[in-house]
């Protein structure tokens, strides 16, 4: 949805119709024909942008009914990600992914007159305007920390401090991060994982145990 969200804003609008493959975000069924039953967070996404959806059909059919979607898509790989980039960070990936698509606005496609950019603007009245206020992105979720001062969120385990051993945080899960609370008070901060049954802890959270240890952090003494 973040990806979704970030495209709309470059295009500086909503498109009335998103044409959409059947991927697990939106789609939680397939019915008959071309229904679907939707996910409810991906309703609560297009009701807040207020378009309507398409979905593909299954299988090779639905391959050959987006075929020009899945051409510019290895164009882009082999003009702009070959060889693989290198990155410090998501924000510095995302940055450069957004210097290409800008620079690809110069492009004429076979048999047009206009640049992509020109064709882009030409078409910006037919977009609905963007609403006010961005979609929350963030899931909420409950988990109650365990014994080492762990919690689980999705299928990884995050530290908090040692202290809310057996406690219930609420957790803010963001498609790059996730930031846990307890009462009024944010504990922790982490980088979300992406890779399943991984764990991510931070000393600080452990420095109140560890003080209090035989062979733990040894005390310092003030001068």
């Amino acid at each position: 949805m973040e990806g979704l969200e970030l495209r709309l804003i470059f295009h500086g609008g909503v498109f009335p119709v998103l044409r959409l493959d059947n991927l697990r975000l939106a789609v939680s069924k397939t019915l008959s024909g071309n229904r679907r039953k939707e996910q409810d967070r991906f309703i609560a996404f297009r009701s807040h942008y207020l378009f309507r959806s398409s979905f593909t059909s299954l299988g090779i059919q639905g391959a050959h009914e987006k075929g020009g979607v899945e051409n510019e898509v290895g164009r882009f790989r082999r003009r702009w990600l070959t060889p693989v980039p290198q990155a410090e960070s998501w924000e510095d990936l995302n940055a450069y992914l957004r210097r290409c698509c800008i620079t690809d606005l110069d492009r004429k496609l076979p048999g047009h007159s206009m640049t992509v950019g020109e064709a882009k603007t030409m078409e910006q009245g037919l977009l609905k305007p963007l609403p006010a206020e961005r979609f929350e992105l963030a899931e909420i979720s409950k988990p109650t920390v365990d014994s080492k001062a762990r919690i689980r969120v999705k299928t990884n385990f995050y530290s908090v401090p040692a202290s809310l051993a057996g406690r219930e945080v609420s957790v803010r899960v963001n498609p790059m991060s996730l930031e846990v609370s307890y009462g009024s008070r944010i504990v922790a901060v982490h980088e979300r994982l992406h890779v399943k049954n991984d764990e991510h802890l931070l000393l600080d959270h452990y420095l109140e145990v560890l003080s209090g240890e035989a062979g733990g952090v040894p005390r310092l003494a003030c001068a």
